[in-house]
């Protein structure tokens, strides 16, 4: 993906919104901003995926070859 200038007023009303003044300030603004962005794109995917049609292709065992095995813990 290629990167993307940001325009310097975003910036601008982000120190102005948040009330900046050390670096906690700003650490506790990209907290903010990077947790709606993860949520937003969470959000984007369940409804991608809830309103889209999954083919699954499941195999069946119709002549009842299936073997179980057991897997030994490690």
């Amino acid at each position: 993906m290629a990167k993307k200038k940001i325009d310097n007023e975003i910036f601008k009303t982000l120190i102005k919104d948040y009330n900046i003044k050390d670096t906690n300030d700003i650490k506790d603004m990209l907290k903010d901003l990077l947790s709606e962005t993860i949520q937003t794109m969470l959000e984007a995917e369940i409804e991608e995926v809830s309103t889209g049609n999954i083919d699954l292709d499941i195999p069946r065992d119709r002549n009842a070859e299936f073997e179980p095995q057991i897997i030994p813990k490690k």
